[in-house]
């Protein structure tokens, strides 16, 4: 006979990312038998799943769990020598466990599976988790081989009929320094911020403090890539004078637009 047990709570364990529930088999001849007896036979079937319990993001204050993971190195020795490890991204193998010492320039993988519930990629909007060393999908409906998806507005298996889209168009070119081309409210989505001619200008993005930045502020021109803005990602692409800024968002707070003259478009849902 076998019945489910109760989810276990990863928090017991100081887990997160999801729970876990078993299935054991009662035999006749005792506990811990090894087979089955009197013509039993062995359950047929999942003997572990799984479900996501940790649906809100872990304080930015806090060590991603596979530093966690990375850190338990640490006390032991490696080659002869103790080092202080720190995670290592894999792409390829997202579910194993790749760390290097700090202040060093080697790596190496320390588990063949890092622990279940741990999210597939650090530091982006994917709700993947890492289960039996597999990543799995996590939709927005938050179960796991679930591909229910966001619409453009935000809602879960919506239909984008809930938001608008708000487009702009700035051609003015008088001012010196900073130039406010329009505010992106909190809570905004499928952000796209392009210059409609290449202009020897630069983008810029501040939040409602005159004096923090996020981007290409103080004077200062940064590289092209992702940058964390306003609680979200934003992607910063420049070839030559041709800028663009794109963000799935949503936005947490306000987040101005600036440029030193010329012209640019902007939208938001």
């Amino acid at each position: 006979m076998s019945e489910w047990h109760g989810y276990a709570d990863p928090r017991a364990y100081q887990r997160p990312g999801c729970w876990h529930q078993l299935r054991v088999v009662d035999l006749d001849a005792g506990f811990g038998s090894e087979q089955p007896k009197y013509g039993g036979k062995f359950c047929v079937g999942e003997r572990k799943r799984f479900r996501v319990c940790s649906l809100k993001p872990c304080p930015a204050d806090r060590l991603p769990f596979r530093h966690i993971q990375c850190s338990q190195f640490d006390a032991r020795p490696y080659k002869g020598k103790l080092y202080k490890w720190t995670p290592v991204p894999n792409t390829i193998n997202p579910c194993e466990l790749h760390c290097r010492p700090e202040n060093e320039f080697f790596a190496e993988k320390l588990r063949d599976a890092v622990i279940d519930g741990t999210p597939c990629y650090d530091g982006n909007s994917s709700r993947d988790v890492c289960i039996n060393g597999i990543c799995k999908n996590v939709g927005c409906d938050f179960e796991i081989d679930s591909y229910a998806v966001e619409d453009r507005c935000g809602v879960c298996q919506g239909d984008g009929s809930t938001c608008q889209t708000v487009k702009k168009t700035f051609e003015k070119s008088e001012g010196r320094g900073y130039v406010d081309v329009g505010l992106i409210p909190a809570g905004a989505r499928e952000i796209q911020i392009e210059e409609v001619a290449e202009a020897e200008n630069f983008l810029a993005l501040r939040s409602e403090d005159p004096e923090k930045y996020f981007l290409n502020g103080d004077w200062t021109i940064q590289w092209n890539g992702d940058y964390q803005v306003a609680g979200t990602t934003f992607t910063y692409e420049r070839t030559g004078n041709w800028e663009n800024l794109t963000s799935p968002g949503p936005t947490e707070e306000p987040v101005w637009i600036q440029v030193r003259g010329g012209g640019s478009e902007w939208a938001h849902d």
